[in-house]
């Protein structure tokens, strides 16, 4: 029993450290499908965007909350999806929601910054339940995201 029980808290900790990465691996394919929708709409009026941004900060401490940012955002017909804005919003922001624009406008800068296409991406991941809004029952679980990056990068 007490080797099942070590084995057990080994496939435990495994588990743990394999959702983390994900959490980082996750946030990279957002921002690469953000700058993906971004570039094929020929979106390029970041200035104006950070413009309305600094607008709606009327502390001016270069931070936001999280619906503000996806308010400008509509506001200025970015052409993202709605559920895909949303999360990565909600990935950059901090536990009270707020969200620093300046980062912001830099992730999803498709022109200064562009992420670069990595093959070390695992070809499955799971989807979070919230950025769906549906219940567990609902969702899908697993997408293969390099067949989606495959299509997205290509041409």
């Amino acid at each position: 029993m007490p080797a099942l029980s070590a084995n057990l808290q080994q496939v435990t900790h495994s588990t743990h450290l394999q959702r983390v990465q994900c959490l980082k691996t996750t946030i990279d394919i957002l921002r690469a499908a953000v700058q993906e929708c971004l570039r094929r709409a020929n979106f390029e009026s970041f200035d104006e965007l950070r413009k309305a941004l600094m607008l709606r900060d009327s502390e001016r401490t270069g931070k936001l909350h999280a619906a503000d940012v996806r308010k400008s955002c509509i506001a200025m017909h970015i052409n993202i999806p709605m559920d895909l804005l949303s999360h990565f919003i909600s990935r950059l922001a901090d536990s009270a929601g707020i969200v620093s624009y300046q980062q912001f406008l830099t992730e999803i800068n498709w022109r200064d910054h562009p992420v670069p296409i990595s093959c070390n991406i695992p070809a499955v991941l799971r989807f979070d339940a919230e950025w769906l809004g549906a219940s567990q029952d609902e969702y899908v679980k697993f997408v293969n995201y390099e067949t989606i990056l495959g299509d997205l990068f290509r041409g």
